[in-house]
């Protein structure tokens, strides 16, 4: 057996071997806390890997992460020219909506997916090294980061073409994209593990997010849909969106979706933080 593997006190509903560094007597909450914390001081770990990841996505083309900027530009303007059509609204200010909604939307959408095989797709390393957790989890959000960063690089472009101007309250979109970053570590928290136990649950977060996009205020307004914004407003997507997109459009920090986000926030970390401390020791196990 691997040097990694040593033998724990038996209990009926505990695991009989943990990786070592693994206490059978320590507080889950304080080892789950550590790990974060230990995995967030690995910084220029994770951050290499999430910079490795993402260029091996391009690896070999003659264009490279240039076609990060050029997918989203196309995807984009389709969106616009064909749902433009649709609503009658050829503006800028529906452009922006689209194109703000849109970048926003696709980080969200990358986080949530990508973590439905956070824990799974590094059971090697999560096997053999003793590596904290956390810091697969760190790199899954800088990937996509690293993706929205060029993304927005389409974005401005586009900015730019429809002659926008930006104000000082535009300022509240980089804060809003901040509270995005830290509700995504709790997201590939949990989902990671949820998923890593349950591997349907992955299945059924992709068939989700397959139709996400148009249960979200990204191709459509709220006031389109009349009485049915309902839609909008139970979804949680469209709340961590517009405290990015109104900050841009309309020059207005937003004030009900942050209370809406902010209660997310302590309730998704409150709940990834459990099951995290419930599960750390499981984890090996069940990937």
């Amino acid at each position: 057996m691997s040097s990694h593997i040593q033998p724990v006190e038996t209990r009926a509903d505990a695991p009989i071997f943990a990786l070592s560094g693994f206490r059978s007597d320590a507080d889950p909450w304080r080892e789950a806390i550590d790990d974060l914390w230990r995995g967030l001081k690995n910084v220029r770990l994770w951050r290499a890997l999430a910079w490795q990841e993402f260029l091996m996505l391009y690896r070999r083309t003659y264009f490279g992460a240039a076609w990060v900027v050029a997918t989203f530009l196309f995807f984009s303007l389709v969106i616009y020219v064909v749902f433009g059509a649709v609503r009658g609204d050829s503006s800028e200010q529906y452009l922006l909506f689209v194109v703000y909604g849109f970048l926003i939307f696709q980080l969200l959408s990358g986080m949530i997916t990508d973590a439905t095989m956070v824990f799974v797709r590094p059971a090697g390393w999560m096997t053999s090294t003793r590596l904290p957790f956390s810091v697969f989890v760190y790199r899954g959000v800088a990937r996509n980061v690293v993706n929205l960063g060029f993304s927005a690089l389409g974005a401005a472009a586009v900015v730019l073409w429809a002659g926008q101007s930006v104000g000082w309250v535009s300022l509240w979109a980089l804060v809003g994209l901040a509270a995005i970053v830290v509700n995504g570590v709790w997201v590939y928290l949990l989902v990671g593990v949820l998923c890593a136990r349950f591997r349907d649950l992955q299945q059924v977060v992709q068939m989700f997010m397959r139709v996400a996009l148009f249960l979200t205020p990204v191709l459509w307004m709220p006031q389109d849909l009349g009485s049915r914004a309902v839609i909008a407003t139970y979804n949680p997507l469209t709340h961590f969106i517009e405290i990015v997109r109104e900050p841009m459009i309309a020059g207005a920090p937003g004030s009900d979706h942050w209370q809406v986000v902010l209660i997310m926030t302590v309730v998704g970390w409150t709940a990834a933080l459990m099951a995290f401390a419930y599960s750390r020791r499981r984890l090996v196990f069940w990937i």
